[in-house]
């Protein structure tokens, strides 16, 4: 059974490229629950298993109002996800 590490909410998208401006697939973006377990990381009925991923990438930034924030790009063959998370 796999450990859980990690729980926050998060604002996703899946997309090709660079979606770290704001935008209309922020607007529409899934909200939800992101869930980090020592196998796999989970967003509703998403689910990303490590060995899946060819690349992952945390990117920092500030907000218009200087609050911190964070997007996790995951890319795997088929899909990339982005993760919006809160500082």
């Amino acid at each position: 059974m796999s450990q859980s590490l990690h729980r926050c909410m998060t604002k996703a998208t899946i997309g090709c490229g660079d979606q770290r401006k704001h935008g209309a697939k922020w607007a529409t973006a899934r909200r939800g629950l992101l869930k980090v377990y020592d196998d796999r990381i989970e967003c509703g009925d998403w689910c990303i298993h490590y060995d899946e991923f060819n690349d992952a990438i945390l990117y920092s930034f500030r907000s218009f109002f200087l609050m911190p924030g964070y997007i996790l790009m995951v890319k795997t063959a088929h899909k990339t996800y982005h993760f919006g998370l809160n500082g």
